[in-house]
């Protein structure tokens, strides 16, 4: 692992002759440290541990455990998803579609998906999307279902909604509504698109704590 100094962090200054292009503050403080008159950054605190508590996969499992305790088959995708949240969406999709779980009634997934947004973008999140997309995209499987995506904080860029919830009815309440699903979609207004449909919309307040998103998938 490489080490910063005082004295190589001035430097890249000077180098670059951004000595009068920073705040003046930083200069001299940086100044300070190259004569010894500010302490290095300690490169150790032997007074300081840190331990993970808690993470995805953690959160994950015992849902799993939950779910078998009501008698439901669950099975763990992903506790690591990335990847585009249209194209994860839609690949999910198709492997229910084809079967690809079937042993299962319960999916779960874990992680953070990246939202690929026009200039002029709606109001929504990543999980709201996530479900948004998956309302059309699970649309032929036979059978019932329901898909929810949640930021475990709480928050899914707005921060007074954790995400959605959708299910094999969702699109046919949005078409008798008169709703063009592809219009929101196409213009990531997800929020305003599930709002409309009614009952769609997640809200938990600030969770405290934050182990990224999941995506819950229950068939039947």
């Amino acid at each position: 692992m490489c080490f910063l100094t005082f004295s190589d962090a001035y430097g890249v200054l000077k180098h670059y002759h951004l000595l009068t292009k920073v705040p003046k503050n930083v200069v001299d403080f940086l100044r300070k440290g190259c004569l010894r008159e500010a302490l290095e950054t300690p490169r150790a605190l032997n007074n300081c541990h840190n331990y993970i508590i808690g993470d995805n996969r953690l959160a994950l499992e015992a849902m799993v455990c939950k779910a078998k305790e009501i008698g439901l088959s669950p099975h763990i995708v992903n506790a690591q998803q990335k990847g585009n949240t249209t194209e994860v969406a839609l690949n999910k999709a198709t492997e229910l579609l084809n079967n690809r779980y079937a042993e299962h009634n319960v999916l779960l997934i874990g992680g953070e998906t990246t939202v690929k947004m026009p200039a002029f973008a709606g109001k929504g999140g990543r999980n709201q999307h996530y479900a948004a997309v998956s309302m059309v995209a699970m649309e032929k499987y036979l059978g019932e279902w329901v898909v929810a995506s949640v930021g475990t904080d709480g928050s899914d860029f707005l921060p007074d909604v954790a995400g959605a919830i959708v299910d094999q009815n969702s699109i046919d309440i949005a078409r008798a509504k008169g709703i063009d699903v592809n219009y929101y979609l196409e213009r990531f207004d997800s929020h305003t698109l599930l709002e409309r449909i009614g009952n769609s919309l997640i809200i938990t307040g600030d969770t405290g704590t934050n182990v990224g998103d999941i995506m819950i998938y229950l068939t039947a």
